[in-house]
């Protein structure tokens, strides 16, 4: 609602993007003109460590736009791996579900799925503190409870744009 300029990404509090994270992607999105850009990202333990880097596992190519082949349905669903055209997130009206966890993978689920152009990007540029308390390593039971409403939320916009 607040947000100015051409481009969005989200970064939670305890986490960290590249340097070259803004310009490297703003230049890719501007070049190819694209509404949504996923780039890989790291997982650090709490020492600053690469534990994993998270690739795609389906070789994605650089130069493909995956909305034409529904591979964007392969994609993680977190908000912080990927980068927005901001007039096509306010034109879009999605907004993140309140007070309820997760809701990045609702949001991302439906950004993609409303992209015309959506561009990847096989670089590491996002850096994911794994803490006693991230989602990654969630035990809790009433989180998990959330988790399953906001796959149920999902499900049910599957359903409603026949993808299912």
């Amino acid at each position: 609602e607040y947000a100015s300029g051409d481009y969005l990404i989200f970064v939670d509090s305890d986490d960290e993007i590249e340097p070259n994270l803004l310009s490297f992607c703003v230049e890719r999105m501007e070049n190819e003109k694209a509404q949504v850009l996923v780039f890989e990202y790291s997982m650090l333990n709490q020492n600053g460590e690469v534990v994993k880097t998270v690739k795609n596992p389906f070789n994605f190519s650089e130069s493909e736009n995956l909305r034409e082949d529904n591979s964007y349905l392969m994609l993680q669903g977190m908000a912080c791996n990927k980068m927005f055209s901001l007039p096509f997130y306010k034109a879009s009206g999605i907004t993140f579900a309140e007070k309820v966890r997760y809701e990045d993978l609702l949001l991302s689920t439906e950004m993609l799925f409303k992209a015309d152009k959506i561009i990847y990007s096989s670089k590491p540029l996002y850096r994911y503190y794994l803490s006693q308390n991230s989602a990654m390593r969630n035990t809790d039971i009433d989180r998990n409870r959330e988790l399953f409403w906001i796959m149920d939320q999902m499900f049910e916009y599957f359903r409603e744009n026949t993808l299912l």
